[in-house]
């Protein structure tokens, strides 16, 4: 199958999913802003980019002990570095989640990525496999969150696949009155080794505030029936 198909198919397990999904129960919908340092080593110095993006995302119960979640993310890059081109970023990902209890959750997904310039743009295609750990304090409010992941297939037109790449995220969540409140670090990181060209090192580090809310809502219980004459 070429890159061009792959690309095809996925976006259409991206968009009819999240439809699927819809029909389902709905979880939870969250925001996050964003600060995101993009630098990349490709032999001729340090390229750094920064900037604030947003994301919006919400989480379905597909299945009994399957969840799924969407996210959408947008902002704008300054290269910090001159001679370079601002970037603007745009991704889309979908994660399948399988709840293990309450502290473990594994999670597989697809994330299609874009770098825009003003000449150029840059697609990666990534699948992502990875586990979170939920770690509650004794207040019950307060939760550490680590997640660990891993990207079994990295596609971008022009490189090899890397050596390395992965990505590590730790933070606190609090919860209070249906809502959920939290500041997550994450580093993301990518070795690409030497072919023709000089070896080449990305990183992507986040330091993210969310807000989410939970949209489940109990069942009215339903009445039982008069029976006639029960008055009497």
């Amino acid at each position: 199958m070429s890159r061009g198909h792959r690309w095809a198919w996925l976006a259409a397990a991206v968009v009819a999913l999240p439809a699927t999904a819809l029909a389902q129960r709905a979880l939870s919908a969250s925001g996050a802003v964003t600060y995101l340092d993009y630098c990349v080593e490709a032999g001729f110095g340090v390229e750094r980019f920064s900037g604030i993006t947003a994301t919006a995302a919400a989480e379905f119960r597909l299945l009994r002990g399957l969840d799924a979640a969407v996210s959408l993310e947008l902002g704008h890059l300054d290269a910090s570095t001159s001679g370079f081109l601002n970037r603007s970023l745009a991704q889309l990902g979908l994660t399948a989640k399988i709840p293990m209890g309450s502290m473990v959750v594994w999670q597989a997904g697809v994330i299609l990525r874009s770098y825009g310039t003003a000449v150029a743009h840059q697609r990666w295609m990534l699948a992502t496999l990875g586990a979170e750990l939920r770690v509650p304090f004794p207040t019950r409010r307060i939760e550490g969150v680590v997640r660990g992941t891993y990207f079994p297939m990295v596609e971008e037109r022009g490189l090899p696949r890397p050596s390395v790449a992965f990505s590590g995220t730790a933070g606190l969540w609090y919860r209070i009155a249906g809502t959920r409140l939290g500041v997550l670090g994450s580093v993301e990181r990518y070795e690409f080794p030497a072919a023709q060209a000089p070896a080449r090192e990305e990183q992507l580090a986040r330091l993210s505030f969310e807000l989410a809310v939970d949209l489940t809502r109990r069942r009215p219980v339903a009445s039982l029936p008069e029976v006639p004459g029960s008055d009497r």
